[in-house]
């Protein structure tokens, strides 16, 4: 219900992207309606929203915890549809991303213009607010800008190291989570140390929803994920498990492991082949489970920003089943 609600927001809010544009327009505006309308979490405008509710007053700041919400969702949908032609993906939410259903000229420039539309919601905010929300926003951009070059240097690599990529990670992922708790908590009037706690909280989360997706791609469900098992391990992605496995595993299955992850050695073998042999070095040295230990301690130290944050015993619960839900999600 929040998914549609908040899509129908950005649909009022935001006319450009979503009423009749003159056809010599039209290929500007609709991948932008496009990939808004794929769906997703919408976690972060919701995370937006509720830092607000709770440490503010609602009636006082919603119409700009939302202006804030939905500069968040446009930003991170123009991120997506960037990150799609670097990365070379050609799907997203299980649809044609933007530049393989147009193409990379167009991808850009839609997303350029999104990257507009979300400052031109966020300066819909009270003017009290707006220089640190800007700056705190900027600051966000800048960040992920950065987990993202990161990514980009890191795919030529033969090896990263866990530090490096949880690095690259608290970047690209987990900064924009806490980001969007925190701008809740400056609209609504919250403490810099509040604001400073809540969102170490967001990003803690951040970091344990990356490492739980790293661990669906490789030990999921796929009638619960929705994605193929083992899609990272074919695209030789450096995540967290080979990451493990490598710096656990002995000379000779370090360089089995390197070879199946290189480009050039691995091309020739079957997909479901790759797969068996990654996961099998992945059982060998108990990844799985080394991978998981990592993960909830990211919730526990985000557990203890939470209790540092002075909300009603309910937003607290409200929060605390979030994390849990980051460790414990099947999809």
């Amino acid at each position: 219900m929040i998914m549609n609600q908040l899509l129908e927001e950005i649909r009022r809010s935001v006319p450009v992207l979503f009423s009749d544009t003159p056809g010599h327009l039209g290929g500007l505006y609709a991948p932008a309606r496009y990939i808004l309308s794929l769906g997703g979490k919408r976690l972060r405008p919701v995370l937006c929203l509720l830092a607000a509710d709770m440490l503010g007053t609602a009636t006082e700041s919603r119409a700009d915890a939302m202006n804030a919400a939905l500069a968040l969702e446009v930003f991170h949908n123009f991120t997506l549809v960037h990150d799609d032609i670097m990365d070379n993906a050609s799907e997203r939410r299980a649809q044609p991303t933007v530049h393989t259903r147009w193409d990379t000229n167009t991808a850009i420039l839609s997303g350029d213009v999104m990257l507009i539309e979300a400052y031109t919601l966020l300066c819909k905010i009270n003017p009290e607010r707006l220089l640190p929300a800007l700056d705190l926003f900027n600051r966000m951009a800048r960040i992920v800008c950065e987990g993202q070059q990161l990514d980009m240097d890191y795919a030529s690599r033969e090896m990263i190291s866990g530090e490096q990529y949880l690095d690259m990670i608290s970047a690209k992922t987990a900064a924009l989570i806490g980001a969007s708790l925190a701008l809740g908590a400056l609209i609504a009037g919250a403490s810099a140390e509040t604001q400073a706690h809540i969102d170490r909280f967001g990003t803690g989360i951040g970091m344990a929803f990356q490492i739980q997706d790293d661990l669906l791609d490789c030990f999921g469900n796929k009638a619960e994920t929705g994605k193929r098992t083992g899609g990272d391990i074919i695209e030789n992605k450096k995540t967290l498990l080979p990451i493990l496995a490598h710096d656990s595993a002995s000379a000779e299955d370090r360089a089995a492991l390197l070879g199946l992850y290189s480009a050039s050695e691995s091309s020739s073998m079957r997909p479901e082949r790759k797969i068996a042999e990654v996961l099998d070095l992945f059982r060998k040295y108990e990844v799985e489970q080394k991978a998981i230990a990592i993960r909830d301690q990211y919730i526990d130290g985000a557990y203890e920003h939470l209790e540092a944050i002075d909300i009603a015993p309910p937003y607290r619960e409200v929060l605390a089943t979030l994390g849990r839900s980051m460790q414990e999600r099947k999809g």
